[in-house]
């Protein structure tokens, strides 16, 4: 991992960052360790019922703001309803999930500290455009 503090600034267009398949799902990586010393991971999601997470936790707090569509996070027993333009705050460690209300849902997610778009980037497969 980047030593934190040790970042450049950048810019990216619509479309840009790094794009990977994660768990049959396009994550676009548009910020991470590398960029942010490890202070902060940005992705980009489009997903689609049936393709929604397990109840999992994270060691990082992670956020979502809405870019389209609709969605209900369970975040240890509390359910938000977020629609378009709307942010949730979800702490790290509490079990969390979400599921998809309509056909899809197009998300900008971030994690701090940068763990989880490290993790998409660690284990998932490159994909090319």
């Amino acid at each position: 991992m980047a030593e934190i503090g040790a970042t450049k600034p950048y810019a990216l267009a619509e479309g840009e960052g790094r794009t990977y398949e994660w768990h049959e799902v396009e994550f676009a990586i548009k910020a991470a360790a590398a960029e942010t010393g490890g202070a902060l991971s940005v992705w980009e999601v489009t997903t689609r019922p049936g393709e929604e997470p397990l109840v999992h936790t994270h060691e990082e707090d992670e956020m979502f703001y809405v870019l389209s569509g609709s969605l209900t996070f369970d975040c240890g027993g509390q359910c938000f309803k977020v629609n378009e333009n709307g942010f949730v705050f979800l702490p790290r460690g509490v079990p969390h999930s979400y599921w998809i209300e309509g056909e899809e849902v197009k998300l900008l997610g971030f994690s701090t500290p940068s763990g989880f778009g490290d993790q998409i980037e660690r284990t998932g497969r490159r994909v090319r455009r």
